[in-house]
């Protein structure tokens, strides 16, 4: 794994998604050929959306995997966000709930858990299946304090 790289990817993830969700915010609930209107329930949700929820998702399950990869040249092939979680080092995972308390997150772990299908489910929209709607804030701050304990190791 090319950790300069990955880092770089989850940055740029990150950055796109933040863009992303200030269009979301400024998007017109009408649905038009430009911008059609999925069906998923209450609120009804854009592709804004769901890319949104995609990217936020596969930033941080790049970032859990860079974090294992640094301290151990290993990661799970896994999209599932608690378990890569899970997999790390017990000292990293306290380093992560530190640094999550300092930016008023009460437990990274609990905010993985709530996302940790996220990339998978949101993918695959024609696939059917319960789609809660996330936080969209959240996650973002949950890669926030992953790329702050990267640069730290």
């Amino acid at each position: 794994m090319n950790l300069d790289r990955a880092i770089d990817q989850v940055v740029a993830l990150r950055v796109t998604a933040r863009d992303l969700y200030a269009s979301y915010d400024t998007q017109p609930q009408v649905p038009t050929a430009a911008n059609p209107i999925l069906p998923l329930g209450a609120p009804r949700i854009t592709g804004y959306l769901v890319a949104l929820i995609v990217l936020r998702s596969l930033a941080t399950e790049i970032a859990l995997k860079a974090i294992s990869y640094k301290r151990t040249q290993r990661h799970l092939r896994e999209h599932d966000l608690l378990l890569l979680y899970d997999d790390l080092d017990e000292d990293i995972r306290h380093v992560i709930e530190q640094v999550g308390s300092k930016h008023d997150i009460a437990s990274v772990r609990d905010t993985l858990k709530a996302h940790k299908d996220d990339y998978v489910n949101w993918r695959y929209l024609g696939e059917g299946g319960d789609r809660a709607e996330p936080d969209l804030v959240e996650l973002d701050g949950v890669i926030g304090v992953l790329l702050e304990v990267f640069r730290r190791l």
